[in-house]
């Protein structure tokens, strides 16, 4: 990615994201040489899906610290 997508928050990279998914989808559906942008799609569309998956990670740690009974010092 770009140098500035790199300096985007977290949120504000998964804004611009699925607003260039939306694009990139019409741009799929509407051309007549849509099909050359599917990788592109699948690029942008894994790009998100791996913040995404960021979240679950950190998800799956709170509820694994949660349940233990006794807590860590730090």
């Amino acid at each position: 990615m770009t140098g500035v997508y790199r300096t985007l928050s977290r949120d504000k990279k998964i804004d611009e994201l699925e607003r260039a998914l939306d694009y990139i989808g019409t741009m799929i559906t509407e051309r007549s040489d849509g099909e050359t942008y599917t990788g592109l799609y699948e690029t942008l569309e894994a790009e998100l899906e791996g913040l995404r998956a960021q979240d679950n990670v950190k998800e799956r740690v709170r509820q694994r610290l949660a349940a233990r009974t006794m807590p860590l010092a730090a």
